[in-house]
């Protein structure tokens, strides 16, 4: 029925520009003829699943959204409600190169086993509900991966989650390595907000499509990093998660960053921050060789996933098949490997520059770096800097032992390690004070060395919103 529609339709498609009618041009005509294809797939999808979202997925999708202009500045949002909740249980997006033709994708047939160090498709579209996949317990799922010299960093990252936050917490921690699983259990299971029930843990091994070549996806770019573009998989009983990379602190609570997902529209599943706010000092722009999210690309450091949606929806590949999170990023990597720089970042910009609608951007302020302040006194993220605003600070470039970025990027760290693993309590600045006295001898005059009164001002800021 498909096929002979889109037949039917390309016949009123005039190959040169008529100058008259609703068809006045080629390009508008097959404008037009893709979306009634795409309407026409979701409608026969729509009649092959009858599953609706719970109760609580549709108040989850009653929150006010954003969506993006991403055809004129992927940092202007604009604002918009949601005056109706759509039941269909998949969205579909067609995912195009950038010369207009459609890559071309197999459908992968699922398997429902795990074998070793491989994750065999576990998609059974339609099999299960948001309802049964809510998170446990409630509690806000943060994840770091810890692979080779990660370890220290990644149970920091994770210590600074507990000590700002008041709610429940669920820490996961990936790692290749089963001495490192039981280090950062030990470590965890050590800390007062652990032992008192507030915070609960869990440690992974890895885990990779069947059939992929694990060290290839291991080996990437940073060891094990890819892992999270699987994690729809992995955690089949979680709703949402926040991925952090193993080098980043929380300034401000947990739960600021975690009601972003509230802003979410009815078709975003996942949301990243810009890679840079300037084309002048952006990477893709100038030195990228594949398709990337605006003008500057994203960068991944810091991500929140609905996992719900991530295993719900489906994209379809231009040629008639449906693909799932999983196999379309699979198929995203095979197709442009030969030119990914960094690893799984490259993935999700080559995969959201042509699923745009399922993007949901955030600010730089909630995943701050070097590459903000480096150029200084050119302003990368200029509102945080201005208003005392670093909500998460990410110290890539190994910036928390690099003085190269400047010194007040591993004091921080410093504090954050001397620092047990409890909630601060509301009002108490002391890790401030801390940071304070080791920057008082630290004098600085360019760069990053610049904002070391921005950064005990946003971490003072940030205790100061603890509830």
């Amino acid at each position: 029925m498909g096929r002979r529609l889109a037949t039917d339709l390309r016949s009123c498609c005039p190959v040169r520009a008529s100058g008259r009618g609703w068809c006045s041009t080629r390009r508008h005509c097959l404008t037009i003829l893709g979306i009634l294809a795409t309407t026409l797939a979701a409608l026969t999808l729509l009649m092959h699943d009858h599953h609706s979202y719970s109760a609580r997925g549709k108040e989850y999708f009653r929150q006010s959204r954003r969506t993006i202009d991403l055809h004129s500045d992927h940092r202007q949002l604009v604002a918009s409600n949601v005056s109706k909740v759509s039941t269909q249980p998949a969205t579909i997006s067609t995912m195009t190169s950038p010369a207009g033709q459609s890559l071309h994708y197999d459908v992968i047939t699922p398997k429902l086993h795990r074998d070793g160090n491989t994750l065999s498709e576990l998609h059974h579209h339609g099999s299960t509900t948001p309802s049964s996949r809510s998170n446990i317990n409630g509690a806000i799922h943060v994840v770091v991966v810890a692979c080779g010299s990660h370890t220290e960093r990644a149970t920091v990252a994770l210590k600074s989650a507990v000590m700002m936050s008041r709610t429940r917490l669920h820490l996961h921690a990936f790692s290749d390595s089963e001495k490192t699983r039981q280090e950062i259990s030990t470590e965890l299971a050590s800390w007062p907000d652990v032992k008192s029930g507030r915070v609960t843990h869990s440690t992974h091994n890895l885990l990779y499509p069947a059939g992929e070549d694990v060290a290839a996806w291991k080996f990437l770019f940073r060891q094990c990093a890819t892992v999270r573009l699987f994690l729809a998989d992995i955690l089949a009983g979680v709703d949402s998660i926040l991925y952090v990379d193993s080098d980043v602190l929380f300034f401000s609570p947990v739960e600021g960053i975690w009601s972003l997902l509230h802003h979410f529209n009815t078709s975003q599943l996942a949301s990243m921050t810009p890679e840079h706010e300037e084309k002048s000092i952006g990477w893709y722009n100038r030195h990228g060789k594949h398709p990337y999210v605006g003008k500057t690309g994203l960068n991944s450091g810091v991500m929140l996933m609905n996992l719900t949606r991530m295993r719900t929806f489906r994209f379809a590949d231009g040629k008639g098949n449906l693909l799932t999170w999983s196999q379309a990023i699979v198929k995203v990597y095979h197709e442009y490997r030969n030119v990914i720089t960094w690893g799984d970042q490259d993935i999700l910009n080559i995969f959201f520059h042509f699923n745009p609608a399922q993007l949901y951007i955030h600010e730089c302020e909630w995943n701050y770096r070097p590459d903000h302040c480096m150029y200084r006194p050119f302003a990368g993220c200029p509102a945080a800097e201005r208003n005392s605003t670093i909500r998460l600070l990410h110290l890539n470039r190994n910036a928390a032992v690099t003085p190269r970025w400047g010194l007040g990027f591993g004091a921080v760290y410093s504090v954050f390690i001397s620092h047990g693993g409890v909630s601060i309590l509301p009002g108490n600045q002391n890790l401030v004070s801390a940071l304070k006295k080791k920057l008082n001898v630290v004098q600085e005059t360019k760069g990053c060395g610049t904002i070391n009164s921005v950064l005990i001002a946003a971490l003072a800021n940030g205790i100061s919103q603890i509830r």
